[in-house]
């Protein structure tokens, strides 16, 4: 009975629920090419993580020696800036990571709104209530449409007075006590 959303909202499944943003399914091609090309100047280096997503990609460098973090900025504005110049790409950064998505206007908060939105079609005039933990600032955009009490936005790390979350779990196992707890009262 759970709904879930990945790869920045792009794809949305749960029970009787299968969504991909079709104009996010338009740049695919695009994604393959960029992936392709960052592969090839980057694999050599030592850390670099090429997360291939489909509709996106990510290119973490967290794990990168510090030397060499520089050399990664240089190749991976070199690789993205045409298709940022054209528009056919929109970059974000995130904790020591570059998330490269199509160019438009979507983002996890407009995720969460669509499953709500289904999900009130199935449940006729029963409200569901909407879970959502982050621990980036990508996640932001979805911790501004949570309100409580139907909605419980929970920012995952220290807290963190700046993030739109109304609660705050300091860590994974936090999580997984939260997720066990709620799994006990039902």
């Amino acid at each position: 009975g759970i709904y879930y959303s990945g790869n920045h909202g792009f794809e949305i499944a749960g029970p009787g629920l299968k969504f991909t943003n079709p104009a996010a399914e338009t740049a695919r091609t695009e994604m393959e090419t960029l992936v392709r090309q960052l592969a090839n100047k980057l694999d050599h280096i030592n850390g670099v993580i090429i997360e291939d997503k489909g509709l996106s990609l990510s290119v973490h460098y967290r794990l990168v020696r510090e030397a060499e973090v520089e050399r990664v900025t240089e190749v991976f504005r070199q690789i993205t800036s045409p298709s940022l110049h054209e528009r056919k790409i929109r970059v974000t950064s995130g904790k020591k990571v570059w998330e490269v998505r199509p160019p438009i206007d979507w983002h996890k908060g407009k995720a969460v709104e669509t499953i709500v939105r289904e999900l009130k079609k199935v449940l006729k005039d029963e409200q569901p209530l909407t879970i959502y933990l982050g621990d980036d600032t990508t996640d932001e955009d979805a911790f501004r449409v949570l309100r409580y009490p139907r909605g419980w936005s929970i920012f995952v790390g220290p807290e963190n007075t700046s993030s739109n979350a109304e609660y705050f779990l300091t860590s994974t196992q936090e999580v997984s006590t939260f997720l066990s707890r709620l799994l006990a009262v039902k």
